[in-house]
C-alpha cells in the first residue's frame, strides 16, 4: 500500500511524502526503489509547499542510501544553486551508506564535497541550511549534514560568513532562505564546530543588530570548549 501511495503521489502537493518515503524504506526492500527514485529530481521552486518538496528530495536520497541501492546519475544543471543542492542530496545518500569515519575522506563523497567548498562564497551554506532547516531533525529521522560532515560544513560556513551578503538559496520564498538566515545558520555551525581561531571574526560581528546575539552564543560555545580542553 505504501509502495502504491508513493508511486501515485503528485509533485504539486507533497505534504507527508517525505514521511511516506521513510516509512517505505524502513521495510528494507530494495525493490521499492522504483517508487522512490522519481523524488530524486530537484525539488520544484514553484511548489506551493516548498519546504515539503525539499523534505521529499532529501528523504529520497537517504532512503536509497539505507536500501544500498546505487544512486542513479542525475542530469546536471548550469545553475550553481541547483548543483549545490544536488551535492547535498548526494552527501545525504552517502551518510546513510558509509560509516561516520569515512564520510569526509571517502572518494565516493569527494566530488560533492569539492563542489560545495568551491561554492562556499555564494551557494553552499544556503544548500546546507535547506537540508536541515525543516524541523531541524527534531524527530530524529532527518540526516543532519552539518553533523555528518562537520569539517566540510565548518569550512563552508566560515567562508559564507565572510561573504554573507553574496549568499543565495535554492528556494527564495522568504522563509529560512535569506542572507540573514544563512548567516545565522553559519554562526550556529561555527559555534558547534569552530575553535579559538574563529573568535576574532566572531567578535567583529557582536555589534551587528541582526547577528550579534548568535555571534555571542557561538563565542560562548567555543570558549567553553577551549576551557574544557585546557583546564
Amino acid at each position: 500500500m505504501l509502495f502504491k501511495a508513493c508511486r501515485g503521489a503528485g509533485t504539486e502537493y507533497v505534504s507527508f511524502v517525505g514521511i511516506l518515503i521513510r516509512q517505505l524504506s524502513d521495510f528494507g526492500d530494495p525493490g521499492v526503489a522504483s517508487a522512490i527514485e522519481p523524488w530524486l529530481r530537484m525539488p520544484s521552486k514553484t511548489s506551493v509547499l516548498p519546504q515539503d518538496a525539499v523534505e521529499a528530495f532529501f528523504a529520497a536520497h537517504e532512503a536509497l542510501g539505507k536500501l544500498n541501492v546505487p544512486l542513479p546519475v542525475m542530469p546536471k544543471s548550469s545553475l550553481d544553486v541547483d548543483e549545490a543542492m544536488r551535492a547535498c542530496g548526494e552527501l545525504s545518500y552517502w551518510a546513510c551508506r558509509l560509516s561516520a569515519s569515512e564520510l569526509e575522506s571517502s572518494p565516493d563523497t569527494l566530488e560533492a564535497r569539492t563542489l560545495l567548498l568551491a561554492g562556499s562564497g555564494s551557494v553552499s551554506a544556503g544548500a546546507l541550511l535547506s537540508s536541515t532547516s525543516r524541523m531541524l531533525s527534531s524527530d530524529g529521522a532527518r540526516t543532519h549534514l552539518a553533523k555528518n560532515y562537520p569539517t566540510l560544513s565548518l569550512g563552508i560556513c566560515r567562508e559564507a560568513l565572510q561573504r554573507r551578503d553574496s549568499q543565495k538559496s535554492y528556494l527564495q520564498h522568504g522563509f529560512m532562505d535569506g542572507t540573514t538566515e544563512i548567516a545565522t545558520f553559519s554562526l550556529q555551525v561555527i559555534g558547534e564546530y569552530g575553535n579559538a581561531d574563529d573568535l576574532k571574526s566572531l567578535r567583529a560581528i557582536c555589534d551587528d543588530d541582526r547577528l550579534g546575539k548568535e555571534a555571542l552564543s557561538a563565542i560562548k560555545k567555543i570558549e567553553d570548549r577551549v576551557k574544557f580542553r585546557n583546564p
